[in-house]
């Protein structure tokens, strides 16, 4: 008979009663630790998982996740990203920390859907301005997102009545092998879905100023325009608001 699952030890669940719940997937759980620390537990991708989406990462491998996240960092860190300061991995127990990335504020989830929609609306103009500018940056490292929404590698902290967006979660961001205009416009296609639609023209028209790349922006204006072209209003609209 198999054996049942090892059950956690008493003091373990009653510190995870404490904890907040960010995010969670089929591929692991992040939490807000009372420290500050945010946490995700990974778990590996099966020979399922594989076959449906083929391009995602290889089973989970500890040494090639810590490289490359180390060179995901330095890239994104030059490219003036947002990130926390330090990063930790725990083998035994399957997790990744980050250091206090609110710096005394309050960090909120980025999930997808809804909840993602609601934290950017509360953030109004300046949140999606800076979301953006985010977005901008990472693309100008080299690096896009594998997972739809767009925008899923991000937290979203609180501090002072003001929102930053917090580039954390490096597993769901990919480097492009050669920077391709369209790639690019396809992730700002995704994180479009999530926006609320008053506040696109102001992720829109942050992104181009400073992405600085025609190519891009010709592309998200023509992905744009064929949405327009189905009837889809939020796009009528916007395209009439966007500066490129």
């Amino acid at each position: 008979m198999p054996k049942a699952p090892a059950r956690e030890p008493l003091k373990e669940v009653k510190e995870k009663k404490q904890w907040k719940l960010l995010g969670s997937g089929s591929h692991g759980e992040t939490y807000l630790l009372p420290n500050g620390r945010v946490r995700k537990y990974v778990r590996g991708l099966s020979f399922y998982d594989l076959l449906e989406h083929p391009w995602m990462e290889k089973p989970f491998n500890w040494p090639e996740r810590i490289r490359t996240d180390k060179k995901k960092f330095q890239a994104l860190r030059k490219a003036g990203c947002s990130i926390p300061n330090k990063i930790r991995y725990n083998k035994k127990e399957s997790y990744i920390e980050w250091d206090d990335i609110a710096e005394g504020g309050e960090v909120l989830t980025l999930n997808t859907g809804y909840n993602l929609m609601k934290i950017i609306n509360e953030g109004g103009k300046k949140l999606a301005k800076r979301m953006g500018e985010e977005l901008a940056r990472m693309h100008q490292s080299g690096y896009y997102h594998i997972h739809n929404p767009s925008l899923s590698s991000m937290h979203v902290v609180k501090k002072s009545r003001e929102y930053y967006p917090i580039v954390a979660d490096l597993g769901n961001i990919r480097k492009a092998r050669v920077f391709k205009a369209s790639t690019m416009a396809d992730d700002v296609e995704r994180a479009m879905n999530v926006i609320p639609g008053q506040l696109l023209p102001d992720f829109l028209n942050a992104y181009a100023r400073q992405i600085k790349d025609k190519g891009v922006l010709r592309h998200i204006r023509s992905n744009m325009e064929k949405l327009a072209n189905k009837e889809d209003w939020r796009m009528t609209i916007t395209l009439k608001k966007i500066s490129f």
